[in-house]
């Protein structure tokens, strides 16, 4: 009944929401549910993102959305019926992402910010925290209706059995690959430089001449600073590094750290207060800036490795534990890389870093790669890999044989869907709602089998 019911939050809360709302829009309610109104500026200023991005919308689209909003609504509605806590430092972290984004996009210039959107960016953040706040909730509310929801093989099977031969999806030639991930490492001269200037930094707050926070904003390396002044807020033990937990967990409250060296740089920490395993830090951080000859290192450094295992003088999975970067996602996994939109090993074409694709496309199964330069996700910052090709699948017809994780994802979304759809269904029939006259030829109440005299002027 309700299309495409898991991408409601995000269509409501499309990132062009964001960027757009330099015009106004005459203002009215156009629906209810529950004790939350939907306004015609919801509505439109969506139809108006959409209509910029893509061409050929179906004539539906106004009901469609409409109907996408008061779906969105109504999870918002049971969710403070059922005391849902969206914690503000939760809403802080998003409302700083986006903005992080928005920003870089306008090369971090918040003059320019300013006058494109006639409000400072405090200000336009303060704005969007109510709609950022009911975005979450929705999510959570969604997450916890399905959260409980599992599919057996049985029911697998079924889902594949059902859907026509001459319906099933054609799967390319897809790959399973190992990874040697390595940082290139700073010269010593370099690293003495930067524990120099934070210890100099570190010297003029304790002296009072400078207070952390301003600091922070300005010196520090965490792209997050320039919106918290280094503040990390509240974390559970185990949300750092272990070199940063360490120097943390040995302060007294108020007390800053010495220099402390991470894989992500050089910090100062401030301990503001300590919960039992909870704690709550600002740092400065500092990365060593890498010249030439230190990634010439990196990569000759690569090189001699990648010598060893053709050599059977070290074997590939050792040198993923003693030479890997300890924060990527392949180490835990024995260099084996994942998929990160799919959650499991295996890779297509269209999937892979272009770098990486030529690299082992004449690659026979366990050959290793030279080594491969990329930019870390999130940070940009240049590093190397060692790839090893473990596994090349041929074109196909979905088999349950051979793609049973690809169909066991697809179909338990489809159960998700219809759990959501029937828990919609059931919320409808004892949630208050009411439409504006306006959009009668939405045929939303008929739809949902609720009466007229939901809908008025």
């Amino acid at each position: 009944m309700f299309r495409s019911i898991f991408l409601l939050v995000s269509i409501f809360f499309s990132f062009h929401l964001f960027l757009n709302g330099q015009s106004v829009l005459l203002d009215k309610v156009i629906a209810k549910v529950g004790g939350e109104v939907i306004l015609y500026s919801d509505l439109e200023t969506n139809l108006a993102s959409i209509q910029a991005k893509r061409t050929n919308n179906p004539a539906s689209l106004r009901c469609d959305l409409l109907e996408n909003i008061i779906m969105q609504k109504l999870l918002v509605n049971q969710a403070i019926l059922d005391s849902v806590e969206v914690k503000e430092e939760i809403v802080d972290r998003e409302l700083n992402a986006r903005f992080d984004e928005i920003l870089a996009r306008m090369n971090n210039d918040p003059a320019f910010f300013e006058e494109y959107y006639g409000k400072s960016v405090a200000e336009k953040k303060e704005s969007l925290r109510d709609p950022i706040r009911d975005k979450i909730m929705a999510e959570m509310m969604q997450n916890k209706v399905v959260t409980d929801v599992k599919i057996t093989p049985e029911e697998v099977a079924g889902f594949f059995n059902a859907i026509p031969k001459d319906s099933l999806p054609y799967f390319g030639s897809e790959v399973e690959l190992s990874e040697l991930l390595y940082v290139p490492q700073a010269n010593k001269e370099e690293k003495l430089r930067i524990k120099a200037k934070l210890n100099d930094i570190r010297q003029q707050i304790i002296d009072g001449k400078e207070k952390f926070a301003e600091m922070a904003a300005k010196y520090s390396d965490d792209p997050t600073a320039a919106s918290n002044n280094g503040d990390l807020g509240w974390q559970k033990r185990g949300a750092f590094v272990q070199e940063f937990e360490e120097a943390a967990y040995r302060l007294e409250e108020g007390q800053i750290s010495e220099v402390v060296e991470s894989p992500f740089g050089f910090h100062i920490i401030q301990l503001i207060e300590r919960r039992g395993n909870n704690f709550h830090t600002q740092h400065i951080l500092i990365k060593p800036s890498l010249y030439d000859a230190d990634l010439q290192d990196a990569q000759h450094f690569l090189d001699s490795i990648r010598q060893q295992i053709v050599w059977d003088s070290i074997s590939f999975n050792n040198a993923v534990k003693r030479f890997a970067f300890k924060q990527s996602a392949s180490y835990l996994q024995g260099g084996r890389m994942i998929n990160q939109g799919t959650g499991n090993y295996l890779f297509s074409k269209t999937e892979l870093d272009p770098d990486v694709f030529f690299s082992i496309d004449t690659m026979k199964i366990n050959d290793i790669s030279h080594p491969i330069e990329f930019k870390m996700p999130g940070s940009g910052e240049v590093a190397f890999r060692l790839i090893r090709l473990d596994n090349r699948t041929v074109p196909h017809k979905a088999d349950i044989k051979y793609d049973y994780d690809k169909i066991k994802r697809v179909a338990l979304e489809d159960k998700k869907s219809k759990e959501m759809n029937d828990w919609m269904t059931k919320k409808l029939e004892n949630t208050y709602l009411w439409i504006d006259g306006d959009y009668s030829s939405c045929n939303l109440l008929k739809k949902w089998g609720l009466p007229n005299k939901n809908m008025g002027n």
